[in-house]
Protein backbone atom coordinates (compact mmCIF):
# COMPACT_ATOMS: atom_id res chain seq x y z
CA UNK A 1 0.00 0.00 0.00
CA UNK A 2 1.09 3.50 0.39
CA UNK A 3 2.33 3.19 3.29
CA UNK A 4 4.71 0.57 2.64
CA UNK A 5 6.04 2.40 -0.29
CA UNK A 6 6.24 6.10 1.84
CA UNK A 7 8.20 3.56 4.13
CA UNK A 8 10.71 2.71 1.26
CA UNK A 9 11.38 5.61 0.40
CA UNK A 10 11.72 7.85 3.87
CA UNK A 11 14.30 4.45 4.46
CA UNK A 12 16.22 6.18 1.33
CA UNK A 13 16.16 9.89 2.84
CA UNK A 14 17.60 8.29 5.98
CA UNK A 15 20.33 6.93 4.22
CA UNK A 16 20.61 9.68 2.52
CA UNK A 17 20.29 11.82 5.40
CA UNK A 18 20.76 9.97 8.94
CA UNK A 19 21.54 12.79 10.73
CA UNK A 20 17.79 14.62 10.12
CA UNK A 21 15.64 13.94 13.07
CA UNK A 22 12.34 14.46 10.86
CA UNK A 23 12.91 12.02 8.45
CA UNK A 24 13.50 9.35 11.28
CA UNK A 25 10.47 10.94 13.16
CA UNK A 26 8.62 10.15 9.73
CA UNK A 27 9.60 6.48 9.86
CA UNK A 28 8.22 6.67 13.64
CA UNK A 29 4.89 7.19 12.05
CA UNK A 30 4.80 5.24 9.24
CA UNK A 31 5.41 2.36 11.09
CA UNK A 32 2.75 3.28 13.47
CA UNK A 33 0.32 3.46 10.65
CA UNK A 34 1.71 0.13 9.82
CA UNK A 35 0.99 -1.44 13.37
CA UNK A 36 4.88 -2.18 13.60
CA UNK A 37 4.93 -0.43 17.10
CA UNK A 38 8.49 -2.40 17.97
CA UNK A 39 10.08 -0.94 15.03
CA UNK A 40 8.02 2.57 15.48
CA UNK A 41 9.17 2.35 19.05
CA UNK A 42 12.88 1.92 17.59
CA UNK A 43 13.02 4.83 15.06
CA UNK A 44 11.09 7.24 17.70
CA UNK A 45 14.13 6.38 19.77
CA UNK A 46 16.92 7.24 16.69
CA UNK A 47 14.81 10.26 16.40
CA UNK A 48 15.37 11.62 20.34
CA UNK A 49 19.09 10.15 19.41
CA UNK A 50 19.66 12.38 16.81
CA UNK A 51 17.92 15.28 18.15
CA UNK A 52 17.86 15.33 22.01
CA UNK A 53 16.01 18.60 22.35
CA UNK A 54 13.17 17.59 19.19
CA UNK A 55 9.93 17.48 21.75
CA UNK A 56 7.84 15.43 19.31
CA UNK A 57 10.04 12.88 19.50
CA UNK A 58 9.87 12.51 23.01
CA UNK A 59 6.26 12.62 23.01
CA UNK A 60 5.39 9.89 19.98
CA UNK A 61 7.86 7.37 22.00
CA UNK A 62 5.95 7.95 24.90
CA UNK A 63 2.77 6.76 23.17
CA UNK A 64 4.60 4.33 22.12
CA UNK A 65 6.04 2.97 24.75
CA UNK A 66 2.61 3.55 26.60
CA UNK A 67 0.96 1.59 23.70
CA UNK A 68 3.57 -1.18 24.32
CA UNK A 69 2.75 -1.15 28.00
CA UNK A 70 5.84 0.30 29.03
CA UNK A 71 4.32 2.89 31.40
CA UNK A 72 7.40 3.79 33.20
CA UNK A 73 9.29 4.53 30.40
CA UNK A 74 6.46 6.03 29.01
CA UNK A 75 6.20 8.69 31.52
CA UNK A 76 9.87 9.43 31.73
CA UNK A 77 9.15 10.44 27.66
CA UNK A 78 5.97 12.57 28.21
CA UNK A 79 7.76 14.08 31.50
CA UNK A 80 10.40 15.40 29.57
CA UNK A 81 8.43 16.07 26.58
CA UNK A 82 6.37 18.28 28.74
CA UNK A 83 9.32 19.94 29.93
CA UNK A 84 10.64 21.43 26.92
CA UNK A 85 7.14 22.43 26.27
CA UNK A 86 6.87 24.16 29.18
CA UNK A 87 10.88 25.60 28.58
CA UNK A 88 9.51 26.69 24.85
CA UNK A 89 6.78 28.64 26.69
CA UNK A 90 4.44 26.59 24.64
CA UNK A 91 2.30 25.14 27.75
Amino acid sequence: GKVERALVDIDEMIRVNPGAAKYHRLRSVACLKLNRLVDAEQAATRTIEVAPKFTPGHLLRGKLRSTLGDLDAAAIDFSEGVKMLEMAGRL
